[in-house]
């Protein structure tokens, strides 16, 4: 008789369990499927007829024509620069339509405008603007530029209809990452450009690869537009779709093999730009276990000692005096959080808000930033980057490629800042570690829910007391 291994059986049903459950959450309806595959099939349907169409044993020698090599030579050159510059122009405009408070929705609408105009009419738009009698013709006259029927006019044509896809793209990632991530990079003083170029960025670069792929294969299959404001020069403004067409009327067969030519071009490059996405996938990192060891506390408190004293904070006529802590008791929605959030700088205060005999803001006066308030929010959620580990985000606050081991539990340089752990002990003394100094370091505000007649309560002391048990009403 042969004897089952319990820990494998476990192993085993866990497993399958896992994957019972990952096949439950993809069921879909059979409508929605049957509607799915309708769609795929008019999506794959047309290519697969144009692959039957294609003189595959003559695809070499099509492709080593000269005709051919003028047309890849100008094709890919164009489009090339067309991805790099639609992703230079893009990304800060991804940015700045995240942070605006105004004209952001408008930008988007420009944004998509190019995308829903027939390229006949995006020609002529062009052409208008900075064409050889455009708005812009005495400006470019003078700096002996010329865009309309030369090759900067085709990279011109194939920016104006790929930047939409490359915004598009990144306004949507930039969506989905945590604002609490940034927000507590400001709030720990770091200032807005470092948290871009270091946070930011890092956190959406597959979605930078994936904009990147999409624009440039989008500039591979540019046809009407490039026509209508560059026309179709061989060896100048003559690209790979415009040799199609032309070829089309002669010989078919050349037209079906140089169609393969460009349709795999395209796929490697979406393909390619796919590959940062998978990888990040992969390498995220899964919730375990984790052995911390002992935190220097008397080096920790020292190294987040308040750089001056600290001082009271004043909301319109509340005083908050330093050293103490506060503790705000009252219902959910009573504006606990948005009274800190105030004080941090993450929203518009509608009194004066004060940090001593300093101002940070007031109404219509224009509020000190976040990082330079010198006030850190910790919240319930950690709001770590995503791409680094704990204490690759303790190196940014130092401005240290190696701060001192004591700011951070040790073995924290292997771990990962998201998923952090979930309990309060291990969140509040890494979120801590990370403040340089603040000025505001000698108050501690704790929140808790509690029916509307139970009174506020407050602790002194100089560092942050548990928090206050709550009282039932009277």
């Amino acid at each position: 008789m042969r004897h089952r291994d319990p820990a494998h059986h476990r192993d085993t049903h866990r497993d399958t369990h896992r994957d019972t459950l990952r096949a439950a959450r993809t069921h879909a309806p059979p409508a929605v499927a049957a509607l799915a595959a309708v769609a795929l099939f008019l999506l794959a349907a047309p290519i697969i007829a144009l692959g039957a169409r294609v003189p595959w044993g003559e695809l070499g020698a099509i492709a080593q024509t000269p005709q051919t090599r003028e047309l890849l030579r100008v094709t890919l050159a164009s489009s090339l620069i067309a991805a790099a510059v639609s992703l230079a122009l893009g990304t800060p405009l991804a940015l700045w339509m995240r942070h605006a408070r105004f004209g952001a929705q408008l930008a988007r609408l420009l944004v998509l405008l190019p995308l829903a105009m027939p390229p006949v009419v995006a020609g002529l738009a062009l052409s208008a603007f900075i064409g050889r009698r455009g708005l812009a013709a005495p400006l470019l006259d003078a700096l002996g530029w010329q865009f309309a029927f030369a090759f900067p006019g085709v990279v011109a044509a194939h920016v104006f209809v790929t930047l939409p896809f490359v915004v598009i793209t990144l306004d949507a990632a930039l969506r989905q990452l945590d604002r609490e991530v940034t927000d507590s990079a400001a709030s720990v003083g770091i200032p807005p450009g470092v948290v871009t170029r270091r946070v930011v960025i890092p956190s959406i670069a597959p979605a930078l690869a994936t904009a990147a792929g999409l624009a440039f294969a989008r500039s591979l299959g540019e046809f009407g537009t490039t026509l209508t404001f560059a026309g179709s020069m061989p060896g100048v403004t003559r690209t790979l779709p415009l040799g199609i067409y032309l070829e089309r009327e002669i010989d078919q067969r050349a037209a079906y093999g140089l169609s393969a030519i460009l349709v795999g071009i395209a796929v490697a490059a979406l393909a390619v730009s796919l590959l940062p996405a998978i990888a990040a996938r992969r390498r995220r990192p899964r919730p375990k276990p984790r052995a911390t060891g002992p935190v220097d506390a008397a080096e920790l408190r020292r190294l987040t000692r308040p750089a001056a004293p600290a001082e009271p904070i004043r909301i319109g006529e509340t005083v908050f005096p330093a050293h103490a802590t506060t503790a705000l008791i009252g219902p959910n929605g009573a504006g606990k959080s948005t009274l800190l959030g105030r004080v941090a700088g993450r929203l518009r205060a509608d009194a004066p808000v004060a940090l001593g005999d300093r101002v940070l803001d007031a109404p219509g006066a224009r509020p000190v930033p976040p990082h330079r308030r010198g006030v850190v929010l910790l919240t319930q959620n950690p709001g770590l980057p995503p791409t680094t580990t704990a204490l690759g985000a303790v190196s940014m606050v130092c401005d240290s490629p190696a701060p001192p081991s004591s700011c951070a539990p040790r073995g924290s340089a292997s771990f990962p800042a998201s998923p952090s752990p979930r309990s309060r002990a291990a969140r509040l003394p890494r979120l801590r570690s990370f403040a340089r100094s603040p000025r505001g370091l000698g108050h501690c505000f704790s929140t808790n829910p509690s029916p509307p007649s139970t009174p506020p309560q407050r602790a002194s002391g100089g560092r942050c007391s548990p928090r206050p048990r709550r009282t039932a009403p009277p």
